[in-house]
């Protein structure tokens, strides 16, 4: 588990051409991204929009409010820099549990 068949080219054998294949690591996988309108309404349902949205606005990212920042986003995405950091500050500012904050991602999910 966690590997896989890779082809890694041709060989001659016994007067056959065969191909060759390596056991390699299988890929990381890709970042998941996320539905603001989605992550929105998982927000307002678990009661913490307000609370978020509040905290945001105290925020800068970039040099711009976070809250604003949020709005302008075309997506959001685990690869973006400072994620993890993100919501880490988040959950204690708002005082979820990690299970609340997987929840929440897992609801907003595209």
């Amino acid at each position: 588990d966690g590997y896989h068949w890779q082809f890694t080219g041709w060989q001659e054998e016994d007067g056959k051409i065969v191909a060759v294949y390596a056991l390699a690591p299988n890929p990381p996988p890709p970042p998941r991204k996320f539905s603001k309108l989605r992550l929105y309404a998982a927000l307002n349902e678990a009661g913490l929009w307000d609370a978020l949205d509040a905290w945001l606005k105290t925020l800068t990212i970039g040099g711009v409010n976070a809250s604003t920042a949020f709005a302008l986003a075309q997506e959001l995405s685990e690869d973006y820099p400072g994620w993890d950091d993100y919501i880490a500050a988040a959950k204690t500012a708002l005082g979820v549990t990690d299970e609340q904050v997987a929840a929440i991602l897992d609801a907003a999910e595209v």
